[in-house]
């Protein structure tokens, strides 16, 4: 799995890059998370020297990998063109994915998972920022 994950998330750099606007910058390649940070900073500072005040708003999206859907990924990912092999590697990665929970030392039936990214995926950041 993780060969076909790397294989896959390099197809998906070059669609993803385009889909998600200059803002997103972690998960991207040639892009870093260390960029909006110092955007923010440099913004902070010119408002400053200015004498004016400004007031910045931080979104965490809590869980945020938790709740990428699977089949709204899979359209968004047609609809974005990146051709029936990449899909199908995609699809193939989450066909049948499912868990079990141990509770009082007792394992569950198997449950299928419907949403989420895999921990871990090279892929998950680019899914991740596909779908949002």
């Amino acid at each position: 799995y993780k060969i076909l994950g790397k294989v896959l998330a390099n197809r998906l750099q070059s669609v993803v890059s385009d889909l998600v606007g200059v803002h997103q910058t972690c998960g991207i390649r040639g892009r870093t998370i260390l960029t909006n940070t110092h955007v923010a900073r440099s913004v902070f500072d010119c408002v400053e020297s200015e004498g004016r005040r400004v007031a910045m708003l931080q979104i965490d999206l809590a869980k945020a990998f938790d709740r990428v859907r699977h089949d709204v990924l899979f359209r968004i990912l047609e609809h974005a063109g990146v051709g029936d092999i990449i899909l199908k590697g995609v699809k193939m990665a989450y066909r049948d994915c499912a868990t079990r929970l141990v509770l009082n030392k007792k394992v569950s039936d198997v449950i299928p998972v419907l949403s989420s990214v895999r921990q871990g995926c090279p892929m998950s950041p680019l899914r991740f920022f596909s779908s949002t």
